[in-house]
């Protein structure tokens, strides 16, 4: 059975890209920029040259446990017309007594206390 992620309510992963990704202890940062649906209380409109409303931010796992780890040698870098790297789309899914978590290079299976998302504020 796989379990719902509330936190990922009204963002779209599908178009949404890994920046990069940090730990720290048993805490693990993924940075993100996520693509909002219209349903999202930060939505704006998309800038004329986007094709959705992005917004920078963090996935955020505190008390994790690595339970798999495959890929990871590697990344495929890409750069953004802003300058920006973009390491690929991502996906992130519960599972029984866990998550996933995968991009084009890396996928990483973990359990955690919790899983948050953090946006950053509007400039």
């Amino acid at each position: 059975m796989t379990d719902r992620l509330t936190a990922f309510d009204h963002l779209y992963l599908e178009d949404s890209y890994l920046l990069g990704m940090m730990a720290e202890g048993r805490q693990l940062r993924f940075r993100i920029l996520f693509a909002l649906t219209g349903e999202h209380p930060s939505y704006r409109p998309p800038l004329p040259q986007e094709q959705h409303c992005y917004r920078r931010g963090d996935v955020i796992a505190d008390g994790v446990t690595i339970l798999s780890q495959r890929g990871g040698a590697l990344p495929y870098i890409s750069s953004d017309p802003d300058g920006t790297f973009d390491f690929g789309s991502v996906e992130f899914r519960g599972i029984d007594g866990g998550y996933v978590f995968a991009s084009e290079w890396l996928e990483l299976e973990f359990k955690a206390t919790s899983v948050s998302v953090a946006l950053e504020p509007e400039s």
